[in-house]
């Protein structure tokens, strides 16, 4: 079901705004503790991102933060740039796959390689790990917050758990959008999940 919110959320750096949400974000349950799996073998970075065309340019500009562990062909970016309003720059590009994976997945282990460097030089990782990596489980569209596109699948290994998507993503949505939404997304939460 997709439910209105009373106003529009508007996301750090402007962009998205938020005016829907797919109520479904409150009964999928998926297996929360990432770091813990066993069984993934990191499922949801298989296909790169998609992220704004600024948050690339962004990356390549830090680059010394990563590239001790992560080297970065910037000729391997930006080899598709689209029109999306749903970013800042209202143009979006994807981080590209290396081999069968985000460029940033830690093949010698586990997770995001970008964010466990940024963690470890006490950096923010919000400042280069793009937005729908740290929303996911959770995702936006057109101004609605919803599922993230891998949930669609019923062979996607995350698919069991005993957390809902929202409240998985909780912290990072209000992060994002600010208390006023994650107040109104906990409210309609309860009034649906009894």
């Amino acid at each position: 079901m997709i439910a209105k919110l009373t106003k529009e959320y508007i996301c750090k750096g402007g962009k998205p705004i938020l005016s829907e949400v797919d109520t479904d974000i409150f009964s999928i349950k998926y297996f929360h503790s990432c770091m813990n799996c066993d069984f993934c073998k990191d499922d949801c970075c298989k296909e790169g991102v998609i992220c704004d065309k600024n948050d690339v340019k962004n990356i390549l500009k830090n680059e010394y933060y990563i590239k001790e562990k992560i080297q970065i062909d910037a000729k391997s970016f930006f080899k598709e740039v689209f029109k999306d309003d749903d970013f800042p720059s209202g143009k979006a590009t994807y981080i590209p796959k290396r081999g069968n994976a985000c460029i940033f997945i830690n093949k010698k282990g586990r997770g995001c390689l970008l964010h466990s460097i940024l963690l470890s030089k006490h950096i923010d990782y919000h400042l280069l790990k793009p937005i729908l990596c740290c929303l996911f489980p959770v995702s936006f569209d057109k101004g609605l917050l919803c599922p993230a596109p891998e949930f669609n699948k019923k062979e996607f290994a995350c698919l069991k758990g005993d957390k809902s998507l929202y409240d998985g993503s909780r912290d990072e949505v209000k992060y994002y959008f600010g208390e006023g939404l994650v107040r109104e997304l906990d409210k309609l939460r309860d009034s649906i999940i009894k």
